[in-house]
Order: C-alpha cells, then structure tokens, then sequence
C-alpha cells in the first residue's frame, strides 16, 4: 500500500531557501582579490619568472584581470586603457605603502614596467567574451 510523503511543500520550499542563501553565500564571499581559475591569477609573469614585487601588486593584477576579464560586459562597457590606467594606480597605490623611500622608487619604477609590458601585450586577453561570473554584483566593486 502506498502512503503519500506527509512532509508535503514546507520542506521542499524549506530545502530551496537553505539552497539559495547557501549559493548566495559562496558567491557574495567573493573579493576582486581571489583567484578564479581560468580567469584571474595575480601577476602571471611569462615563463613563471617570479619577478620584483609580484607579490606586491597580486591585489592590482587580480582587479586588472577582472577588469580585462569584465570591461566589456554590458554592465560596464570600459575600455582597455581605462583598465591599464586602474591597474598602474592601483600598483602605484600599493607603493605607496613602503616606508623605505629607495624600495618605494624602485617599487614605482617596477610598476611602470609592469604597466608597459601590460599595455604593449594585453591587446589579446582584453578582446575575449566575457565569463559569466562578471554579471555578478561583488564585481562592480572591482571595476570602478
């Protein structure tokens, strides 16, 4: 004999709220510091080079590759050079930080560099479709 689920549609809508804000969670907990795989990995330096102050500027590199990444996404629209002169601020930003005035200049000089080699070379990563995780609210935040 059969007998009917007695839980009925209370569960179910229950288990589809606890599923949301779960989701919700996960992708509301995301910086334009992280990583995304595929899509933004700090400063990748040709040759896995571990160049001068990588470390330094991984916070500008990862909103540089969110703005390639995003920029031409209908929520933003930004162009190429809107997003190399972002990411040379915010290096210059994070130089800004260093106490000793000789490491700050060379920190300066590195971000200039950084900038260039950007600029010159980044022409083939800024024309991609954009992914689907720039319609999502956190990125605002990380193109500004």
């Amino acid at each position: 004999m059969h007998h009917p689920c007695k839980f009925g549609q209370g569960y179910e809508l229950i288990s589809f709220v606890l599923l949301t804000c779960v989701l919700f969670g996960i992708a509301s907990s995301q910086t334009c510091n992280d990583s995304i795989e595929g899509w933004v990995n700090g400063c990748s330096v040709p040759l896995g080079i571990d160049f001068f102050f990588k470390e330094k500027f991984r916070s500008a590199c990862n909103k540089h590759d969110h703005c390639y990444n995003c920029a031409q996404h209908s929520n933003f629209q930004k162009t190429r050079r809107f997003c190399d002169k972002q990411f040379r601020e915010n290096m210059k930003q994070a130089c800004k930080t260093i106490k000793n005035l000789l490491v700050r200049g060379a920190c300066s000089l590195t971000a200039n560099l950084y900038f260039k080699a950007v600029h010159k070379l980044g022409m083939f990563y800024f024309e991609q479709k954009s992914p689907a995780y720039c319609s999502a609210a956190w990125v605002k935040k990380c193109i500004k």
